[in-house]
């Protein structure tokens, strides 16, 4: 349009005719010039950005670019090397020079990079095509950091400015003004260069001058020249450059006096320097106000953020000691427990620390009250009990429990007498009676003392000495013990003694001896199988001493197991050679009764020796009902229809109730031998005793007392109406021969 505008002869330039097409709402195309390396080793580079049109930038000093041209002077040629920003238009760097050299564009390139500062990542297109190859090219933009065209972006950029640059600075004005020498063609081209950054309007600034740019910006700072900037507030234009951000100047007085802050700020888009002065007393006055705001602001919400996390640390901790209770303290009772106690047992036993005791306290039959009355009664009987230690023991120790029934005390008594008599009073009132839901519990305890240092000098030392002082006073149920060397000696012993059980069965040391029973005639109707053992070691075992060792060892099936096969096969090939029949009552332990399979082993083993079942009396105690009465009641009647008799032994000692007595298969109640012994001297024996025959008669049940030593003894139990006896009075426990003879000679109720 412009070439036909100028062919019909009107003066007119390319910015014109832009902006008549403008006007006829003409849509102006920007030229896009390609240029494609040659290069081989580039072409798939190439061809990706050519595809892509990945040539324009989107904003300033991200694509720079760098050509020469040559210009003519009377004196010679001059060779002008130019590096333009292709986003904002404008020329960062020049050099001229008389002599063509490759690194022209370099040189440039230098003073853009220094005058510019640009960022990192660049990408600058030179288009000297021995550019390409140069080394020292390629280390420059390496040190500079920015990146190649041709190296990692592939193809040229649009250097068409650049170009247009060149055309417009020989026809516009070089060709205009006479060339004599080269200095006057520098001259030129600096003059040039100005006017191309500062006066001449660009369509890529909204065709806006820097008058029109300065006028817009009347309100704003003012706009000076790095001229001023360093002749007036003695700042340097590069490091201001190089600051991203603005420039700070030292106060400075005005020509009135007035102390002032100066902020220069320098736009490299426009090439701008914009400064702004301010009355310090101004700034300091605002600065002020907006600082006692935001102060008021800061503390208002560093209040509210402390009593936000003061809350949090406060429910945090609260939670911590929460947690920490419920570790250390028992969630039934409240009490401490053993964590509680291994963290504060070093707070009593250190180096020269003052002396003090441990009890040991253990319920006494609290199993069998919680299996037979439920857990409900057993932990409403804990909290009491563990209430009435706490109201005795007071402020003087610490009540531990140690897990179950089993309660331990630290005490700084340490006196012998006073430690006994304090233990005396913890029994006595833990023995008063516990009412609970209507129903009243009578329960005793063991408890076994340990002094330290005396009886040990650690934890472990302390509850072994106090535990084994304890188990002595179980023996003797509702006492106290203190704990002696003796106690050790005895606990070493039942240790000697389960290591003995195990081996005993393979050496066969256990034998069987027989104890008579009689009937209200005096004649023999049985005999009761006892159990006997003869160490090498020891001599001969007490049955009240090894039992229950094996018991608590686990041993008794396998003895229960030896006990009835010996049974069976002796008074077998006894009531063979006598000709005679007579009942044989073997003792079951608790163990074994509930062990799964036993009714099938005991059915094998009478089977085995063709024993006569009804021959057959099998003695179990009270303590088996409170196993699982579900599983027991069944196979006792089982028992009972393949004809076995079943004999309740040590009745009157346990928590039987009449009405699961009343539902029981058993043929027999043998009373126990305690209340025999007392028979003569205690009223309540005697009236247990009758009331016992009279529950057994009601029943249609016999009646066998057992450890009948005096004729005084009989004639009482026969008044009472027993019919049933065993004792020291009709004959000791007999071995196999014994017995043999001791039958021949008695007249027996077959």
């Amino acid at each position: 349009m412009m070439k036909k505008l100028r062919g019909e002869g009107f003066k007119i330039g390319r910015y014109r005719v832009r902006k008549l097409m403008e006007q006829m709402n003409l849509i102006v195309h920007q030229r896009v010039a390609y240029k494609v390396t040659t290069k081989r080793k580039f072409s798939d580079a190439v061809a990706d950005n050519l595809l892509n049109q990945n040539f324009n930038p989107t904003g300033p000093n991200q694509v720079w670019a760098g050509d020469v041209t040559y210009c003519r002077t009377e004196e010679g040629w001059m060779y002008l090397a130019v590096v333009m920003d292709l986003y904002s238009r404008r020329i960062v760097g020049w050099h001229i020079d008389k002599r063509m050299t490759t690194d022209l564009v370099s040189k440039a390139l230098m003073k853009a990079f220094n005058l510019r500062n640009p960022p990192p990542g660049l990408v600058f297109h030179s288009d000297r095509g021995s550019q390409y190859t140069s080394r020292r090219y390629r280390k420059q933009l390496a040190d500079y950091n920015m990146r190649a065209s041709m190296g990692d972006v592939g193809a040229c950029w649009d250097n068409a400015v650049v170009e247009r640059l060149f055309g417009s600075l020989k026809h516009d004005w070089l060709l205009k003004i006479p060339q004599p020498t080269r200095q006057h063609m520098r001259n030129d081209v600096a003059a040039y260069m100005r006017y191309y950054n500062i006066e001449r309007l660009h369509t890529a600034n909204g065709d806006r001058s820097p008058v029109d740019y300065e006028n817009e910006l009347k309100k704003c700072p003012v706009l000076v020249d790095q001229y001023k900037i360093m002749e007036t507030y003695r700042a340097s234009p590069q490091n201001i450059k190089m600051n991203r951000e603005i420039y700070l100047v030292d106060k400075v007085l005005s020509p009135e006096g007035v102390l002032e802050q100066i902020a220069i700020k320098y736009d490299p888009r426009y090439e701008l320097w914009v400064v702004s002065q301010i009355d310090h007393r101004r700034m300091e006055k605002d600065f002020f106000e907006i600082f006692l705001v935001y102060l008021a602001v800061f503390l208002a919400s560093n209040g509210v953020l402390f009593l936000f996390f003061k809350i949090i640390a406060s429910a945090e901790k609260h939670r911590r000691n929460d947690l920490i209770h419920q570790a250390t303290h028992d969630e039934l009772t409240s009490l401490p427990n053993r964590s509680y106690l291994k963290n504060e047992i070093p707070k009593w036993i250190y180096k020269d620390a003052p002396p003090f005791s441990l009890y040991y306290l253990d319920m006494d039959h609290f199993k069998d009250i919680n299996d037979s009355f439920g857990h409900h009664y057993g932990d409403a009987l804990l909290v009491e009990f563990s209430t009435r230690i706490l109201r005795i023991v007071g402020n003087e120790g610490v009540v531990i429990r140690q897990g179950g029934d089993e309660f331990i005390i630290l005490s700084r008594r340490t006196e012998t007498q006073d430690i006994l008599e304090h233990g005396e009073e913890i029994l006595k009132n833990i023995s008063l009676v516990y009412h609970i839901d209507e129903l009243s519990f009578i329960i005793g305890a063991s408890l076994g003392i340990a002094k330290y240092p005396s009886h040990g000098v650690t934890l472990d030392m302390l509850l072994r000495a106090s535990d084994i002082a304890m188990h002595e006073a179980k023996k003797y149920k509702n006492s106290v013990r203190l704990f002696s060397p003796s106690m050790q000696e005895k606990y070493l012993g039942r240790i000697r003694i389960e290591q003995a059980l195990r081996k005993s069965l393979d050496k066969q040391e256990f034998f069987m001896v027989y104890q008579p029973q009689l009937d209200a005639n005096g004649c023999i109707y049985g005999v009761e199988a006892l159990v006997r053992w003869e160490h090498p070691e020891f001599g001969l075992v007490s049955p009240a001493e090894f039992i229950p060792i094996a018991e608590m060892a686990g041993i008794m099936p396998r003895l229960g197991h030896f006990i009835l096969a010996t049974t069976l096969r002796e008074m077998k090939q006894l009531q063979q050679e006598l000709g005679v029949c007579f009942q044989v009552s073997v003792n079951i332990s608790v163990r074994q009764f509930m062990e799964k399979d036993f009714l099938e082993k005991l059915t094998r083993e009478i089977e085995l020796y063709r024993f006569n079942k009804i021959a057959l009396c099998l003695e179990i105690t009270e303590s088996l009902f409170i196993e699982d009465i579900d599983y027991i009641l069944p196979l006792l009647y089982k028992m009972r229809e393949i004809g076995l008799s079943i004999s309740m032994d040590d009745f009157g000692t346990g928590y039987s109730s009449l009405n699961m007595l009343r539902t029981l298969p058993i043929d027999e109640l043998k009373i126990d031998k305690s209340f025999v012994d007392t028979l003569l001297d205690d009223t309540a024996a005697q009236k247990m005793i009758q009331n016992i025959i009279t529950i057994g008669k009601n029943l249609e049940l016999h009646v066998l007392a057992e450890g009948v030593e005096t004729n005084a003894q009989e004639k009482l139990l026969k008044s009472f109406g027993c019919d049933r006896f065993q004792g020291y009075l009709y004959a000791k426990p007999l071995a196999y021969e014994t017995l043999k003879d001791f039958l021949k000679s008695q007249p027996l109720n077959l």
